[in-house]
């Protein structure tokens, strides 16, 4: 019998990491017991709905316990069954640059809100080429970042952890970005999301940002 590693990223996490001064949700660990690999990934997200089907293989992808091309031959063998074609669009639609099953989750939500797809992890530059920040989404063309705020706790960071968070989206607004927060309730509310990311389009002055963006290949 396959894991089930749905029931592990269909909630949502209750602890956090803190990286270069921010905020992001720990994705919790994936671990097979029994069969592993490509063919356990299809069974999995062949049982469940698909937004979380993607958090699976998201996970799956970054863990490196199948590949794209590895998941795509693994399908074949399911064709015809129940839930296959759900499991192809998470498939298709899996990144193994989402770090957490609040970025999976919301990644799904954007699209299905219409908007383009957003740049996953990108790393935004000063004008001298300094790292300033990774963010969780960009939406380069408008100059929009996109972060996914899990439920989280600052341990022993606490209120270095604050400050130094702060004067990371300081440091990011100079150049002259919108950025929009995103908490697990706004994930419930997406006409309400998608209003929120319009009027930070609408803020927004692409052609005035400074410095410059590097992508994460995925």
């Amino acid at each position: 019998m396959s894991p089930d590693w749905s029931a592990q990223v269909g909630q949502a996490p209750r602890s956090a990491s803190t990286r270069l001064g921010r905020r992001s949700t720990r994705r919790p660990r994936l671990t097979a017991y029994g069969r592993a690999g490509p063919r356990a990934v299809v069974e999995t997200v062949r049982a469940t709905s698909y937004p979380v089907a993607v958090a699976v293989v998201d996970q799956a992808l970054r863990l490196r316990i199948a590949t794209a091309p590895q998941l795509a031959a693994a399908l074949k063998l399911f064709t015809g069954r129940p839930g296959i074609s759900s499991a192809r669009r998470a498939v298709l639609f899996g990144d193994a640059r989402s770090e957490s099953v609040g970025e999976s989750r919301l990644q799904v939500l954007l699209a299905d809100l219409g908007l383009p797809a957003p740049l996953p992890q990108a790393e935004i530059r000063d004008p001298g080429g300094s790292l300033v920040a990774r963010v969780d989404f960009l939406f380069t063309q408008y100059g929009v970042i996109v972060e996914f705020d899990g439920d989280v706790k600052y341990g022993d960071g606490g209120g270095q952890a604050l400050i130094a968070e702060k004067v990371r989206e300081d440091r990011l607004r100079d150049l002259g970005y919108q950025i929009v927060r995103v908490r697990w309730p706004d994930v419930a509310h997406p006409s309400n999301l998608l209003a929120r990311i319009h009027r930070a389009i609408g803020r927004a002055q692409p052609a005035s940002i400074a410095g410059h963006v590097t992508a994460i290949a995925q």
